[in-house]
């Protein structure tokens, strides 16, 4: 979805596209993502919301020029 900075979704929504047999691993891919800082994580009210960080903007574009 590209919401870099400011900008966040509900982790929630992040399997959201992929084959449904994927979307745990989705889940579990967005944690590790989150702990090595690519995904900074906002607690809110109503669930957890993440971002792409933007002082990781180059290592998050060649990972998903490899991967496309």
């Amino acid at each position: 979805m590209g919401k870099w900075a400011g900008a966040h979704t509900s982790v929630d929504n992040l399997p959201k596209g992929f084959p449904k047999h994927l979307r745990g691993d989705v889940k579990d891919v967005a944690q590790h993502l989150i702990k090595k800082h690519f995904l900074p994580a906002k607690p809110t009210p109503y669930g957890l919301e993440v971002s792409l960080n933007p002082e990781m903007k180059k290592e998050i574009e060649e990972m998903t020029r490899v991967r496309a």
